[in-house]
This record gives C-alpha cells, sequence and structure tokens, in this order.
C-alpha cells in the first residue's frame, strides 16, 4: 500500500519527502570579477575571428528589393494589358458561346414541339380520308372498274436497279385518274 503524507501548515513541502531531503540556497555565491590583462595578438585574432562569424550577416536573398527600369515597367505593363485583354476577350466569347447554346436547345425543344404537332394533324387528315369513300366515287360517278386479266400485262424483271424507257410517255396530265378523283372529291 503507498504511503500517504499530510499537509500541514502554510510549508507545502512539510511532511514530504522533498521537503525532508531538499536543501535549498538561501542566495547563490557571488561571482568573483575576474581582473583584466592585456590581450596577446593570438588572442585578438581569435576573438577577431569568433566575432566575424556570431555577428549577424545579410542573407543574400533576403536583400534589398530589385529595382526595375522604365523599359522593364512599360514591357510589364503591356504584358499585364494584353492578358487582361485576353481575359476579357474568353469571357465574352464563353458568354456568346453560352447564349447561343441556349438559343440552340430552345429551338431544339421548339422544334420537338412543333413536329409533335404536324405529325397529330398528320394523323388527323389521314384517318380522315375514307378509302371506301373513294372506291365508291371512282366506280360509279366515274365509270371506273376494276381491271380484267386481260388487261394486266405481267413481266420479269432482270435488272433490280432501275428501268428503262424507251418513248415518252404522251399523256395529258390534266385528265390523269388522279386529278379527275381530286376534282371529284372537291365538288362534294
Amino acid at each position: 500500500m503507498a504511503r500517504r503524507y499530510k499537509y500541514s501548515g502554510t510549508d507545502p513541502y512539510a511532511g514530504s519527502v522533498i521537503g525532508a531531503n531538499a536543501a535549498v540556497p538561501e542566495r547563490a555565491p557571488e561571482v568573483p570579477q575576474r581582473e583584466s590583462r592585456p590581450l596577446t595578438e593570438r588572442e585578438k585574432k581569435i576573438i577577431k575571428k569568433r566575432r566575424r562569424y556570431l555577428t549577424p550577416r545579410k542573407d543574400p536573398l533576403v536583400g534589398e528589393a530589385p529595382t526595375i527600369n522604365l523599359l522593364g515597367f512599360i514591357f510589364l505593363t503591356l504584358v499585364s494589358a494584353v492578358l487582361v485583354y485576353s481575359a476579357v476577350s474568353f469571357l465574352h466569347l464563353k458568354y456568346e458561346y453560352t447564349t447561343a447554346e441556349r438559343e440552340l436547345s430552345k429551338s431544339e425543344s421548339e422544334l420537338s414541339v412543333l413536329a409533335t404537332e404536324n405529325d397529330n394533324r398528320e394523323k388527323i387528315v389521314y384517318s380522315n380520308i375514307d378509302l371506301e369513300e373513294i372506291r365508291k366515287t371512282a366506280m360509279e360517278k366515274f365509270g371506273m372498274a376494276y381491271p380484267d386479266s386481260s388487261q394486266i400485262i405481267k413481266y420479269n424483271r432482270t435488272d433490280a436497279g432501275y428501268v428503262r424507257q424507251y418513248s415518252e410517255v404522251t399523256a395529258d396530265n390534266s385528265d390523269d385518274v388522279f386529278n379527275i378523283l381530286m376534282r371529284g372529291l372537291a365538288a362534294k
């Protein structure tokens, strides 16, 4: 078991191990003054060398601020002006680019909306066309009929790429079947 020391009175070391064994001098003894004598040449050289090493010197890296002549100042001013102009021009071009990009995205979204509307209107137009009504009008009003087997001419194509035409087709385009049908539908 550890030994406990009691504190008693105003002396903090009373009753402790330190207080019992410690000897604290009241005052430090005075150091006697050294007698001065003249220095020899050798001692003077040694002191001079020591002073040279102990005296604070100027750091060669931390010296006076370098000065600049007029040409250097003009050159730095011109370089700074070119840099500022380049930075401002770059920011202006970037602004124009982002503005054009925004307008392009607006136009693309508008195009998408218009294409959807166009597709919807096209579906409405094609859904209103009644092919049976067109067939009925063509057969009754214009006397058209389905072709007989004698009117159908079949041929085998040898070239899959194109058809050769040996003579001009001379037909009056004003009286072709499509125009007749369209006039008949418009009259309704």
